[in-house]
């Protein structure tokens, strides 16, 4: 047991410079006073497909942003709910919004990257932000945007959204993508440094020059992806440009899922994706991330020693909660996010490899 307890505390060291790092330095959306002339058309694009629960929520808080010069692109994908008639409502309200009536979906693509694709050949902006319908953004987003490219001499950059937390079981499985996130990957670095091996994108909010978005092929280059915005992120960099990973802080707000059985199906869509590993190394990354993260814990009751590490646990957590603008609460819930995410990674890796991906009513190959 004595070189169990070293090894993790080492780890654990390790870790803590990571969140500290981040902690202290992580890039957020500007909340400052900055001047931006809106000279320069945005083209906000919206890829929806049944989304009747979200899509007002989101069109309104793109409406209200004090950057006037935008058209707001919002595709149909071949939804079966009122999506369309709620767009069309909004649409006559305001003259910026346009609904696009989605194409059929052609067999070697995948559903988001055919919808966001439709909506580049469209739009006419110099820049371009892909939003998911789930998102909803304070009036100075898009301002906040232009002025983040040029402060930070980029032409992209991704943002994770603050999340918005409702039920008992969404808190056992979103605040995962952050946990994995901040503890992981210094986000300084994904900026400060062209590696390709340093990249975090979330495609619910995804900022582009559109010279740069056409340059790197776009959506068609990453149209089979099921992480297409990881995919797009590595293209950025692949060119030598820029890539920043920001988070939303109190500007970029979303909602993924309702309740625990949706965030299982939606985390297991691109868990194991995510990582473009073999199965045997996500294998191993899900055991590491148990022996790391939860064994100690379990260790603590029989051993008083690792109380220290399960201290040090709790210590990173309520960092990594601080950042992401969570309940402090949500710490007590580590030991049994753990055990979530290890359910969720074996079932993300089991549907990959039988190919029963499966998104919205479509399979995913």
């Amino acid at each position: 047991m004595e070189i169990i307890f070293w090894i993790q505390f080492s780890l654990l060291t390790v870790f803590s410079l990571v969140v500290l790092t981040n902690f202290f330095s992580a890039p957020i959306l500007s909340t400052s006073k900055f001047y931006v002339d809106s000279e320069n058309l945005v083209s906000v694009m919206i890829p929806a497909r049944n989304e009747e629960n979200n899509i007002a929520n989101c069109l309104e808080s793109i409406t209200n942003q004090d950057y006037q010069n935008l058209e707001i692109l919002v595709l149909d994908d071949e939804s079966n709910d009122k999506t369309t008639e709620i767009v069309q409502s909004l649409e006559k309200i305001n003259p910026r919004v346009k609904l696009i009536k989605g194409k059929p979906l052609p067999q070697d693509w995948l559903g988001k990257n055919w919808a966001c694709h439709q909506l580049s050949e469209i739009a006419n902006g110099k820049y371009f932000l892909f939003v998911d319908a789930d998102v909803t953004l304070s009036a100075s987003v898009v301002s906040a945007s232009v002025a983040f490219l040029q402060k930070l001499d980029a032409k992209a950059f991704s943002v994770f959204p603050t999340q918005r937390i409702k039920s008992f079981g969404e808190t056992l499985i979103t605040p995962l993508m952050n946990w994995i996130l901040l503890v992981f990957l210094p986000l300084r670095l994904v900026h400060s440094t062209r590696n390709e091996s340093f990249v975090a994108a979330n495609g619910q909010f995804i900022f582009f020059e559109a010279d740069l978005y056409h340059k790197i092929g776009g959506h068609e280059k990453v149209k089979s992806e099921i992480v297409e915005d990881m995919a797009l992120a590595k293209l950025v960099k692949q060119l030598n440009e820029k890539f920043v990973t920001a988070l939303g802080g109190n500007k970029v707000f979303c909602r993924m899922y309702s309740n625990l059985s949706e965030g299982m199906r939606g985390f297991s869509k691109n868990f194991y994706k995510g990582f473009s590993i073999s199965p045997i190394a996500f294998l191993l990354f899900l055991f590491f991330m148990e022996f790391v993260f939860l064994l100690p814990i379990i260790f603590s009751f029989f051993n008083f020693k690792f109380l220290y590490i399960t201290l040090f646990i709790a210590l990173l957590q309520l960092m990594v909660l601080q950042i992401s603008r969570q309940n402090s609460v949500i710490a007590f819930l580590h030991p049994l996010q753990m055990v979530v995410l290890c359910f969720v990674g074996i079932k993300s890796l089991l549907a990959s490899l039988n190919g029963n991906l499966t998104w919205k009513e479509r399979k995913i190959h």
